[in-house]
């Protein structure tokens, strides 16, 4: 028993395993941001009645002695979101339904904003 399977059918599930593979990797380094970004929002809310400063520093003690910085931190939060970013995009031009192309363009605008918000908090 052997299969005749189209030459439409194999490229048609080549895109989609690219869409598959750059959604997964868009999806893993945006998880990374949204985790970050909430550990912040946690150590804020830890910190509400205190100065700013000591909420970056309950937020900096989650993190390994090298990289205790602020300014590391939010390029390491930045660089995330712009991976993200890119592989998001990539997987939103393989999209092959209205669906995916929905979830790639919801995922994007939530990396963008928080990559923006990382950039102004550089300034």
């Amino acid at each position: 028993m052997s299969f005749n399977f189209s030459y439409d059918f194999i490229c048609s599930m080549q895109i989609s395993t690219k869409y598959n593979l750059y959604f997964l990797l868009g999806l893993l380094f945006f998880l990374a941001l949204l985790s970050l970004m909430i550990l912040w929002w946690y150590a804020c809310s830890q910190t509400a009645d205190l100065p700013f400063e000591e909420s970056v520093k309950f937020y900096l003690e989650y993190f390994p002695k090298a990289i205790r910085n602020p300014v590391l931190t939010t390029v390491l939060c930045l660089s995330l979101g712009i991976i993200s970013i890119s592989f998001l995009a990539l997987s939103l031009r393989y999209a092959q339904s209205r669906v995916q192309k929905a979830t790639s363009i919801i995922f994007l605008g939530f990396a963008s904003l928080f990559s923006f918000w990382q950039l102004f908090s550089l300034m």
